[in-house]
C-alpha cells in the first residue's frame, strides 16, 4: 500500500501530507518528513537527513532504534568537523548534528549512535571503540541483534546486518567500534 499511494502522487504530480506514527511508513514514503513534538515542529528534512542528522534527543529516538550516551565535550578533535566527548565509559569522537552548531568545550552533551553503525570489527587506530561483553543475541535472519553492557556505561544495541555466525552471550570481553561520523552530538 505504501508504494502505491507513494506511486500515485508521483505519477499525477500530486503533494501529498500523510500523517503517522510508523517510522518506516515515513520514512519509505517520504520525500520531505516534519518531525512534531508536543505540538511544535522538531525538525523537517528528507528521509535520510532526519535519520543520519537528528536535531534533537526525542528525534533521534522517535526515527530509529539509537544508542544515547551523555558526555561532556572536550573540544574539537585534531580532525576537522569533529569533536571529542568524554563519557563515563571513555572518550568519543563525532560530529554535531548540524554544521550550524558547534559544542562548546565542557558543554554537556548526548551522543546518538545507530545501532547498525556499530561492528565488531575492532580498528586499533580507531578513536571510538567500545568494549564490553555481549549479555544477550537475538537472530533475526538478516540481522542479529546483540546486547553489550559496557563497563562503567550503559548496555549499547549492537546491530549485525547478513550475520555469518552469531556471538552467543559470553563472559569474555568484545570490541565494537563505530565510526567519527556516525556519532551524531546533540545538545542535551
Amino acid at each position: 500500500m505504501r508504494s502505491e499511494i507513494r506511486g500515485i502522487c508521483k505519477e499525477h504530480g500530486l503533494t501529498g501530507i500523510y500523517v503517522t506514527h510508523d517510522r518506516d511508513e515515513a520514512l519509505s514514503m517520504a520525500d520531505r518528513i516534519a518531525i512534531m513534538d508536543a505540538g511544535e515542529l522538531a525538525q523537517v528534512g528528507t528521509p535520510a537527513e532526519v535519520y543520519r542528522n537528528p536535531a534533537t534527543r526525542m528525534v533521534a529516538e522517535f526515527i530509529g532504534e539509537t544508542n544515547l550516551f551523555e558526555g561532556r565535550t572536550l573540544g574539537a578533535s585534531s580532525q576537522e568537523g569533529f569533536h571529542d566527548v568524554e563519557t563515563p565509559f571513555g572518550q568519543l569522537r563525532g560530529r554535531a548534528h548540524d554544521a550550524a552548531w558547534q559544542p562548546s568545550p565542557g558543554q554537556p552533551v548526548i551522543l546518538s549512535v545507530r545501532p547498525e553503525a556499530l561492528t565488531f570489527a575492532s580498528l586499533a587506530d580507531s578513536p571510538n571503540r567500545l568494549t564490553g561483553q555481549i549479555m544477550d543475541t537475538t537472530y533475526l535472519g538478516a540481522t542479529a541483534q546483540y546486547l553489550l553492557q559496557v563497563p562503567g556505561g550503559p548496555v549499547v544495541k549492537v546491530c549485525e546486518m547478513n550475520p555469518r555466525a552469531v556471538r552467543p552471550p559470553s563472559p569474555d570481553e568484545v570490541r565494537a567500534m563505530v565510526a567519527m561520523h556516525d556519532v551524531v552530538i546533540l545538545p542535551k
